[in-house]
């Protein structure tokens, strides 16, 4: 079955980034700029960044296959990713995106076996522990990454 990837119109518009916004954060993406919690602006329109106490059923409860982010609030690749992950969020409406702090989830990172941020896997019900792809890509790599993760899970 192949993902629904939807381009979105441009979001120069306010009320567009607003309405974009409070989609992202209505169950589409959980993630927000960067991958620090103490940014109250980027917070006021995104939803929390996962961490140890709530990332494994955010993660394996979903019905939607996951793409997990492992992110660092002090990592400059990790600020790189977020608007990619924005964008791919909006386009692909079939998974669901989440950030993982890695310094409030020493043991999601052991779980999952990262060694290095930025790291993204996706999983779903037929996929407990994806391949691994790490490190900044374009959103044109990132995509092909999700396609490919998405039929090699569901084949």
């Amino acid at each position: 079955m192949p993902l629904n990837r939807h381009l979105q119109p441009c979001r120069t518009n306010p009320r567009i980034k607003l309405v974009s916004a409070l989609l992202l954060t209505t169950g589409t993406a959980l993630f927000a700029s960067g991958c620090s919690t103490s940014d109250k602006t980027a917070n006021a329109n995104n939803a929390e960044i996962l961490n140890d106490a709530n990332a494994y059923h955010a993660i394996y409860d979903s019905k939607k296959p996951v793409l997990v982010e492992f992110c660092a609030p002090w990592a400059e690749s990790s600020k790189q990713t977020a608007p990619i992950m924005t964008q791919l969020a909006a386009e692909f409406t079939d998974v669901r995106f989440v950030r993982v702090d890695t310094d409030k989830a020493p043991q999601t990172m052991q779980m999952f076996e990262i060694e290095t941020v930025p790291t993204f896997i996706l999983v779903s019900k037929k996929c407990k522990h994806g391949k691994q792809l790490t490190g900044v890509h374009t959103k044109d790599e990132l995509a092909a990454f999700i396609q490919e993760s998405y039929a090699e899970c569901h084949d």
